[in-house]
């Protein structure tokens, strides 16, 4: 017992700051929190092989092959792409094309088609398209992309010479 303090004031104060007890906590129990988390953009391109170029006598076509493993987390209003580069110490004509397909085991676009050579030396090939809120798995994903040179030059050529880069925001 408190000297001073009767008994009955004691219970009424105890009473009420169990009461306001109740109260505090039902309010924290209502409550909601959100957390946000903003990540940022990132990608990465890596060759895990790559077939020389194939064929035979000059005039013959030559289909070339990567096997790429990518990385990938674009923003919510973001987008990326895999670009195919290739480089040649040869000239073409005008009426050259490559002809190239994409398979990929994960996120984005696999992109097929048929662009004229030297749009494709100057400018590279998209060859995978990410929208926004894409994300691949910690360990990336895998694809191929296969490209022939059609028709090929009449003279003897060496492969044209291929890189991936990738971008994303």
């Amino acid at each position: 017992m408190i000297p001073g303090v009767r008994p009955v004031k004691l219970l009424t104060i105890l009473g009420c700051f169990s009461l306001w007890q109740v109260v505090a906590s039902a309010a924290v129990d209502q409550a909601t929190t959100t957390l946000r988390v903003n990540v940022a953009p990132g990608c990465k391109v890596t060759v895990l092989s790559q077939t020389p170029g194939t064929g035979g006598p000059p005039g013959q076509a030559r289909t070339q092959t990567i096997t790429f493993n990518y990385k990938v987390r674009t923003s919510a209003s973001g987008q990326g792409q895999i670009t195919l580069w290739l480089a040649s110490a040869n000239t073409f004509s005008n009426g050259s094309k490559i002809d190239y397909t994409t398979q990929i085991t994960g996120p984005g676009t696999a992109l097929s088609g048929t662009i004229a050579t030297n749009a494709a030396l100057n400018n590279g090939i998209p060859i995978v398209r990410f929208a926004g809120q894409t994300h691949s798995s910690l360990t990336g994903a895998t694809g191929t992309v296969q490209f022939t040179l059609n028709p090929p030059p009449p003279s003897n050529f060496g492969p044209l010479t291929p890189s991936l880069t990738i971008t994303c925001q």
